[in-house]
């Protein structure tokens, strides 16, 4: 959900605006993708509408847990700020690339979780948006003790 977190001091002194969708023209074949920009520290990106036969293999997608929504932790989209659960910007910052941005769909930040319409077009598209992307990222959780066991 969109908020200005009031913990952390980089962002409020900067008076970030909480960030807002913009409608999909066609919430049956238009899909957002986020750019996850490249780097160290803060997740930064940009969140466009494209078609998703026009974008059929230029992106990544990701799978994961959602987690325990009640912890989260704030990233910067569209230079707006945005709060995300700890889980999905452990699984971001892993993902991401030190140099050259990532182009992923990611459901709890490319579907607009407030509008019900909107959920109830793109959840029965999901099986093709996973399908077009180039790959999808599967995100257990972090590494501890028991990772080398299952690898």
């Amino acid at each position: 959900r969109p908020v200005v977190p009031q913990n952390d001091q980089n962002l409020t002194d900067s008076l970030m605006a909480p960030f807002l969708y913009t409608p999909l023209k066609n919430s049956k074949t238009d899909i957002r993708l986020l750019e996850l920009f490249p780097g160290r520290g803060r997740l930064r990106g940009w969140l466009g509408h494209v078609d998703l036969e026009a974008v059929k293999g230029t992106y990544d997608a990701l799978s994961y847990c959602w987690g325990e929504q009640t912890k989260s932790t704030a990233i910067i989209i569209n230079d707006c700020t945005w709060s995300i659960g700890e889980n999905l910007y452990a699984a971001l910052k892993s993902i991401r690339r030190q140099h050259g941005g990532l182009t992923m769909w990611v459901d709890a930040l490319c579907i607009n979780q407030d509008d019900t319409q909107e959920k109830n077009a793109q959840v029965p598209i999901m099986r093709d948006i996973y399908f077009n992307g180039r790959r999808t990222y599967v995100w257990l959780g972090p590494d501890d003790i028991w990772t080398s066991l299952a690898f």
